[in-house]
């Protein structure tokens, strides 16, 4: 494997077999799962032991099983409904972060009057690439402050 090209005088990234719209690719991917709200295509999407800190809970889930438990509950949520809004790309060799912004809308109907309620929130995917394809090795959302 050729050492990777990244100069962090110059902040430049790059990689002699990843492209950024690969990662673009796959992270849109994630997005279009949870809108279909496809629970297997998304929980495959992390590796093993990812490690997942979500947006609307406070635990941390680690491995398949406890992404696989918060997202049974997220995608719970009545017309949901998920967009990036901002999407930047970092490549290191076979690794990749992909940063951005999005919002993601729902029904509350746990009130009387049922209301649409919308996140805003932000995020860090780190993905790898390795001899089965992309995998989310790392996800962080939160909310924007």
């Amino acid at each position: 494997m050729n050492p990777l090209k990244y100069n962090p005088l110059k902040s430049s990234f790059s990689s002699e077999h990843i492209h950024e719209s690969e990662v673009k690719s796959f992270v849109n991917e994630w997005l279009r799962n949870v809108n279909e709200e496809n629970l297997s295509a998304i929980v495959n999407m992390y590796s093993r032991n990812a490690i997942l800190l979500p947006t609307l809970s406070s635990e941390i889930c680690v491995g398949r099983e406890e992404i696989q438990r918060y997202f049974v509950q997220f995608l719970g949520k009545e017309e949901l409904q998920g967009r990036f809004t901002k999407l930047y790309v970092q490549i290191l060799d076979d690794t990749a972060l992909a940063s951005g912004e999005g919002v993601i809308s729902y029904r509350n109907t746990r009130q009387k009057n049922s209301r649409e309620v919308k996140v805003d929130f932000r995020f860090t995917f780190a993905i790898q690439k390795g001899t089965e394809g992309w995998h989310i090795i790392n996800h962080h959302s939160s909310l924007v402050p």
